[in-house]
């Protein structure tokens, strides 16, 4: 590669990164950019992208100076402007060699300069050609002028969306009554059912995305996030596939979507239409996502009585928190909503009491609840564990009781050690957790602000405990219950939303994680709570940044920012821990000082990093002695440093002494041991030869080796193959 093209990748990779914090914030600085540009030698070919980018908002979002009425864009020309969204804008224009009126959909400059841009209009055209269907918008053709990429497609003259039908008093006389409704959803459904039959799902069925022709009649807009059967679906974040109030359960678990998926954003438009509310309400998307991954439609008594049972059983039905629960075909939906609409029989129907006791028994099986009191040393709740358990649970000093033995959990998450725990002890922590969480979530609905306490107490556990994803879930559902509370209660906020982003950086999900720290960060107070609140969240923010220096390659200017980014973080929280008074070892500080080595190691400052880390080693053995976890990433963080130095039989000790640790400490076959096995290999390779590390990554493997995770095994294959 000569050196323009390799100015020119750095420049298009820094522009397409700042693109995207661009599209998830309301505003996104450009100075990193340009200073991380300066620093690659490509400062002037991003200047230009930033000045492309700027000419093609002018002409997308200034009326003085961009796109008017009577402009033309090749053959079309523009007649008013119908609409903006987020991702595009759409104009009413007349084709001029054809005369007649047709519909541009513009994208937005935001993803209109993405390298994404043109395949995303091109698989919306090839998506809805597939379809033939009355309530389907027909696509006419691409286009480009003036730098500007653009759909034509058929106009619904003086349409409306459902959107708009739905917080309009009065609405559509085709909508006037919900058998009308029901009979225009058939519609949309039969028509989903043939582009389901073409291998076409949608994943972005919306109210905003359903236009209505003058007389009611859907047509069904916006395959712009289409996946069509054998495509790869290229979409990395499951916030860019849909709209969250109509995302599936099984989408935000990272299963991808099914059929079955679009008939839950379906049932949400319905649902939508029908009661004049999202079906999953929530103050931010976080909440909306806590409550999309319970399940719970929350309906009030008056909400219930003014919808027919039928309709309700369909609705509830589609919305089904499990897939297979659900209908399995749009064909099916169809059927249902047409037979309420003509006032025939439906198949669907409402949670029985056979169904509504397996869920009580699910959510408060005996023995869980047994050794959830058992684990905490209540022996006086221990009466709750009679066989007449499901009508004391029920009684208001029963409940009461376990209420009191939840709160509890606050302070015994702290005594929950992983690295002491056997796998029976872990999983019997982990179960009596979730078992506290089931009950707070399906039956004390009264007291948000008992339940946002509790649950914060069960996340912190479970994170304790390393479940990172069932305590992403809990502290989701706790942020979900701060809605209820006037005023909110902001100290409880902050602190789930540390625990949120401590979660999220766990999951390696640290862009998501960076603006819950951040925040948490940024507040200040006088309250010790506060303080040691401020300094973990700066900690956690330090290791989200170096999670995205590893992600995007330290060698990189972009890797390299974020390492720098790390450091200046933790740098100023490392001296204040050490200047507090008593300079007593904490585990912080061993967390500050182990994050800031890795943080110096991947800017090649390895005597920093060594000498980081060694102070990590020192703090952790001062405190826990040669039994603690985070020993294990010293002597990753060591070794590794070593290796660089062709130090290779020091930085075999290293790892040696780390697996040790982590056969002591942990069950076998541990995440942590995985990965110092994976860090031996090259290691071995150069003290005692490609046979021996080969001989290992043979043995890892084998049948007769290591359950590794997807990533390992990944890992250890492409080194086998080299």
């Amino acid at each position: 590669m000569n050196p323009s093209d390799e100015i020119e990748r750095l420049a298009e990779e820094l522009f397409q990164t700042w693109l995207d914090t661009a599209r998830t914030e309301d505003c996104s600085p450009r100075e990193g950019f340009i200073a991380q540009a300066a620093q690659a030698n490509c400062l002037e070919a991003l200047q230009k992208k930033f000045s492309e980018f700027d000419q093609l908002c002018r002409q997308y979002l200034e009326p003085n100076r961009g796109l008017g009425k009577g402009d033309t864009l090749g053959d079309f020309r523009l007649i008013r402007r119908l609409g903006m969204g987020s991702s595009s804008g759409v104009w009413e224009a007349e084709q001029i060699s054809l005369q007649r009126r047709v519909a541009l959909k513009i994208l937005h400059p935001l993803v209109a300069m993405s390298e994404k841009a043109e395949d995303r209009l091109r698989r919306e055209a090839k998506a809805a050609g597939r379809i033939k269907h009355p309530a389907v918008v027909l696509i006419y053709g691409l286009g480009s002028e003036q730098g500007i990429d653009f759909l034509v497609s058929e106009l619904v003259e003086n349409g409306q969306t459902l959107s708009d039908w739905s917080y309009e008093s009065g609405g559509s006389r085709a909508l006037s009554s919900l058998q009308n409704l029901a009979q225009v959803f058939s519609y949309i459904a039969e028509a989903m059912s043939v582009a389901h039959k073409e291998g076409v799902l949608h994943r972005d069925l919306k109210p905003a995305n359903i236009l209505l022709t003058p007389d009611g009649f859907p047509k069904i807009a916006d395959f712009g996030l289409a996946h069509l059967s054998g495509d790869e679906i290229k979409t990395a974040s499951r916030f860019q596939q849909g709209t969250l109030p109509y995302t599936p359960p099984e989408v935000l678990e990272g299963f991808g979507w099914e059929n079955t998926s679009d008939i839950y954003s379906l049932g949400a438009t319905l649902f939508e239409c029908v009661f004049g509310k999202y079906a999953f309400p929530g103050e931010n998307a976080f909440c909306v996502q806590g409550r999309i991954l319970s399940g719970h439609v929350e309906l009030t008594d008056w909400e219930r009585k003014g919808v027919p049972r039928d309709l309700l059983a369909i609705i509830l039905k589609s919305l089904d928190r499990e897939p297979m629960r659900r209908y399995l075909t749009m064909d099916e939906f169809r059927q249902d909503l047409r037979n309420f609409s003509e006032g025939a029989p439906v198949t669907a129907r409402p949670p029985g009491w056979v169904r509504k006791s397996k869920i009580l028994l699910r959510n408060h099986p005996l023995l869980a609840i047994s050794s959830f009191f058992l684990f905490l040393g209540l022996g006086e709740a221990m009466y709750l564990g009679h066989k007449n358990y499901l009508e004391r649970v029920r009684a208001e000093k029963a409940v009461e009781g376990l209420k009191e033995a939840i709160l509890k959990t606050q302070g015994f998450v702290d005594l929950i050690s992983p690295m002491e725990a056997t796998d029976e002890v872990s999983l019997s922590q982990k179960q009596s957790l979730l078992q506290q969480r089931e009950f707070l979530i399906s039956s004390v609905d009264e007291e948000p602000k008992f339940k946002a306490e509790a649950l914060k107490g069960i996340g912190k556990g479970l994170l304790f405990l390393e479940e990172f994803e069932e305590a992403r879930t809990t502290i989701q559902f706790a942020l979900g219950e701060l809605n209820h509370i006037q005023p909110r209660d902001m100290e409880l906020a902050l602190d789930l939303e540390l625990l949120l982003g401590w979660a999220l950086g766990r999951l390696g999900l640290a862009k998501e994680a960076i603006p819950y720290l951040e925040k948490v960060r940024l507040v200040t107070g006088a309250a010790p709570q506060n303080k040691d609140r401020q300094d973990w969240a700066t900690n956690r923010l330090g290791q989200a940044y170096l999670q995205l220096c590893s992600a995007e390659d330290e060698t990189t200017p972009l890797g390299r920012g974020f390492a720098i980014d790390a450091i200046e973080v933790l740098e100023p929280l490392s001296r204040k821990l050490l200047s507090e008074p008593g300079n007593k070892p904490s585990i912080l500080l061993g967390l500050t000082q182990l994050d800031l080595g890795l943080g110096y190691s991947a800017l090649g400052r390895l005597k920093e990093g060594e000498e980081s880390l060694q102070k990590a080693r020192t703090t952790y053995l001062t405190l826990y002695g040669p039994n603690h976890p985070e020993l294990i990433y010293v002597g990753i963080g060591l070794a590794q440093i070593a290796f660089r130095l062709e130090q290779h039989k020091k930085a075999l000790a290293h790892l040696d002494e780390a697996l040790n640790t982590a056969e002591r400490i942990h069950p076998a076959f541990h995440p942590a041991w995985q990965e110092v096995q994976f860090h031996r290999l090259r290691v071995i390779e150069m003290v005692r030869g490609v046979a021996a590390s080969k001989e290992l990554a043979s043995w890892l493997l084998g049948p007769s080796g290591a359950p590794l995770s997807h990533k390992i095994r990944t890992e250890v294959q492409r080194y086998l193959e080299e």
